[in-house]
């Protein structure tokens, strides 16, 4: 079976990125949303390091699907408004996304970038298929498959995404890592805060690649069930909707209260309507 990732990266590999399209990468603000899944608010304060600084909102918020499971809010992160997707199996949504609008507007495809460990983030990037290159989700052939199905290594996501980055500096990028849930869903606590130092030491470097004219958002998809529930999360654990998100930028003004207000903080720093 050929992963999403594979797919994106063969297609990748067939484009040339013209001259023009680097002048103006050169010369755009970048707007960079990290997605860090099922990491707790109660563990934010975990992932310290440089790339917290200048930040212009920090703190809890909801998180707005009532299924508190990962794709159902991940469409709601990317369309502004309440998904009709109740569970990790729903399919793509029949609404444009934040990546289809940004699209839409004739931004060469090359200057978007969506690198995400799990999969199935294809089905919250896009409501079709995105052009080649844009989407790069899940295990690329010949890469060390995890003990967890349908994703890769967080590790790869990392590496993958700062090339991008470095190569392409898109106007949009999303970054979307998984490993700690799936250690918190295992019940292994030790992995799952060598997983929060990770992206900890992942974002400082990110952050060293962006200036105080681009916009870093980082926040998480849903939070976790209480003590010993910790390991779950969904509509039996209410407590579970309370998310968290770091932001900083020149357009970001005011505290998003759910996961509906990120689309539109990430559609003022690009500039849409």
């Amino acid at each position: 079976m050929i992963s999403v990732g594979h797919r994106a990266k063969a297609r990748g590999q067939r484009g040339v990125i013209s001259l023009v399209t680097l002048v103006a990468a050169a010369a755009s603000p970048v707007v960079v949303l990290v997605t860090l899944d099922g990491v707790r608010w109660q563990d934010s304060g975990l992932l310290g390091g440089r790339w917290r600084e200048r930040g212009t909102f920090t703190g809890k918020y909801r998180a707005s699907n009532p299924a508190l499971l990962s794709l159902p809010n991940y469409q709601d992160l990317m369309l502004g408004k309440p998904s009709a997707c109740a569970d990790n199996a729903c399919g793509r949504p029949s609404e444009p996304t934040l990546v289809d609008a940004l699209l839409a507007t004739g931004l060469d495809p090359s200057r978007v970038a969506v690198v995400a460990s799990w999969e199935r983030i294809a089905d919250a990037a896009t409501s079709r298929e995105a052009p080649p290159g844009v989407v790069d989700a899940g295990l690329h052939d010949g890469e060390p498959a995890p003990p967890w199905k349908h994703a890769r290594f967080d590790r790869e996501t990392m590496r993958l995404s700062l090339r991008v980055l470095d190569e392409r500096r898109p106007r949009l990028m999303w970054i979307s890592l998984n490993d700690a849930d799936e250690h918190a869903h295992r019940g292994d606590k030790a992995s799952y805060e060598e997983s929060l130092r990770a992206y900890a030491a992942f974002l400082d470097k990110l952050s060293a690649r962006l200036s105080a004219q681009d916009t870093l958002v980082v926040t998480t998809d849903h939070g976790r069930g209480d003590g010993e529930a910790w390991v779950d999360h969904g509509a039996k654990w209410p407590e579970s909707a309370t998310a968290w998100l770091f932001a900083r930028g020149p357009k970001v003004k005011a505290a998003p209260k759910s996961h509906l207000d990120v689309r539109p903080l990430l559609g003022a720093a690009l500039g849409l309507r």
